[in-house]
């Protein structure tokens, strides 16, 4: 369903902007080599760490090799002090971060949507806001989606699996067997060979953002599933990359509630793709203009 939200740009802060998502702006031209989209509810205990220690990270690549950068939280109609607390730490660290404040909750898979349709990168980047995965992984992502992309196409996942013995994954046994539960489901039902589909450390190329997130249908936990089975279907090129990953506590995973939806949401991936109800090429949305410069 359409949702009303606001973009707040705080380099511009008289220019705050109204959108639903039937007519959300996707910008044809680049403004940045990467876009980092951070979806948020309810993280006011936790975002400013995350942001804090990637901005300051990107900040340091900034100096010295002119990386030009944007940050995106997108407050998924938070309850809380989310929002003041991204405005403190842009006034802290002098950085505009552009706030994209959702009317309701719509999921997070909505939330990372709606940033990846407004970002301007050439790269987009979403990573969680409970700083779980460590930013210290990103040139390792980077180099991995660089050198698998074809024709501007390409999507890096991180992982959590022990694809590499020297990274460092703390998680809760009982997290370590939903993980493979699911995981298992998700490679039988939707023909992937993708080990962790859930990591919230996914890099894509420009052009297969506009693809994917445009062609989305699924709202809440399991969206990256459906991106990982449109990008096989597109033959979009994908990577998995292992990255230090630490269970952090405030999730808002319901564990037997959320789990039994995304085990529905994998099974309606594969029957309505599968029954041509979705469509892997649909990649339209009714009302969407393109803005050059806003």
């Amino acid at each position: 369903m359409p949702q009303t939200f606001t973009l707040i740009r705080l380099d511009k802060p008289e220019k705050v902007v109204n959108f639903n998502t039937e007519s959300a702006p996707v910008y044809k031209t680049s403004k940045c080599y990467l876009s980092l989209i951070v979806p948020a509810y309810n993280e006011e205990r936790r975002i400013e760490a995350m942001l804090v220690e990637h901005i300051q990270y990107f900040e340091r690549k900034k100096v010295t090799e002119n990386f030009k950068y944007e940050v995106i939280v997108v407050d998924d109609g938070s309850r809380d002090h989310t929002i003041s607390v991204v405005l403190d730490i842009a006034k802290k660290l002098k950085v505009p971060i552009k706030i994209l404040k959702c009317g309701v909750n719509g999921g997070k898979g909505s939330a990372v949507r709606l940033g990846m349709l407004i970002a301007r990168g050439d790269y987009l980047l979403f990573a969680d806001a409970d700083n779980a995965t460590k930013i210290q992984g990103y040139e390792r992502v980077e180099k991995e989606l660089l050198k698998i992309s074809k024709a501007g196409l390409g999507i890096a996942v991180g992982s959590r699996n022990d694809l590499n013995k020297d990274m460092q994954i703390k998680r809760s046994k009982l997290r370590d067997f939903l993980n493979w539960g699911f995981t298992t489901g998700v490679r039988i039902l939707c023909w992937t060979r993708i080990r962790d589909t859930q990591c919230g450390f996914k890099m894509f190329t420009k052009n297969a953002a506009q693809l994917l997130f445009r062609a989305q249908h699924l709202e809440r936990w399991a969206f990256d599933v459906e991106l990982i089975y449109l990008a096989g279907r597109n033959r979009i090129p994908i990577v998995e990359v292992p990255v230090d990953w630490e269970e952090m506590a405030g999730s808002k995973l319901n564990v037997l509630k959320d789990s039994i939806l995304m085990a529905r949401d994998i099974l309606l991936v594969r029957i309505l793709y599968l029954l041509g109800i979705w469509k892997t090429t649909d990649v339209s949305i009714p009302g969407t203009h393109v803005v050059g410069d806003a």
